[in-house]
């Protein structure tokens, strides 16, 4: 059990590592009101998707997901920010996968454009990782 969680930690930490870097070549343009479409665009606005929006990739999940603090076993809370605590109420939520996504949801909406498959990636690296903790998932 604790071979396979570590495994899983190993692989997850392996993807995040040899992730190809992406980066915007053009900046984001900017408005006669000196602000960026960024700022004051939207979901919808053809120019705010293709500038200020990143496809998302399995590696920006893994980054999402292991940037929460881990937390300390024991000291958990139900309204906490950290990965323990989301492990341990997850039961209340639906299940890990969907604490998980809900926890992120924000984030990858205003951010990618395949942010239900950022949530998905997400979800399956909480799973491990709460496996990998000693939760059970």
């Amino acid at each position: 059990m604790k071979i396979k969680g570590a495994f899983a930690g190993i692989v997850a930490g392996l993807i995040v590592l040899f992730a190809p870097v992406t980066s915007d070549a053009a900046p984001a343009p900017v408005k006669a009101s000196g602000t960026s479409v960024c700022e004051t665009g939207g979901r919808g606005d053809a120019d705010y998707r293709r500038l200020c929006m990143t496809p998302g990739t399995i590696p920006d999940a893994a980054e999402l997901w292991f940037s929460v603090p881990r937390g300390v076993k024991g000291k958990e809370v139900r309204d906490g920010y950290s990965r323990r605590s989301v492990c341990k109420f997850a039961r209340e939520f639906g299940g890990i996968r969907a604490a998980a996504a809900d926890l992120f949801y924000d984030v990858t909406y205003d951010n990618y454009t395949r942010d239900a498959y950022v949530r998905g990636w997400i979800g399956t690296f909480a799973a491990h990782d709460c496996k990998a903790m000693g939760y059970r998932v």
